[in-house]
């Protein structure tokens, strides 16, 4: 099965998830392109997450992300 690539923690599909923070070296592990995703039975995704909202129509760079903070999470359908 691929590895989903979202951006926030969405669910997808009903079922049961679990969801843990994952280390960047974890993270750099895992990769995909960008499409229509629904998350099946089993599959795991890799999410990106912002602890912050950015500003409208912001491009973020490096030093942005690090200002608003960030962290990796690997989700997992479980059903």
């Amino acid at each position: 099965m691929k590895l989903g690539l979202l951006n926030t923690p969405i669910v997808t599909e009903a079922g049961i998830y679990n969801l843990k923070d994952i280390t960047l070296e974890e993270a750099t592990e895992i990769i995909m392109n960008r499409q229509f995703f629904s998350q099946k039975v089993g599959q795991e995704c890799l999410v990106f997450k912002l602890n912050g909202r950015p500003e409208e129509d912001k491009i973020l760079n490096s030093h942005d992300l690090k200002a608003i903070g960030y962290k990796f999470q690997l989700l997992t359908r479980k059903a």
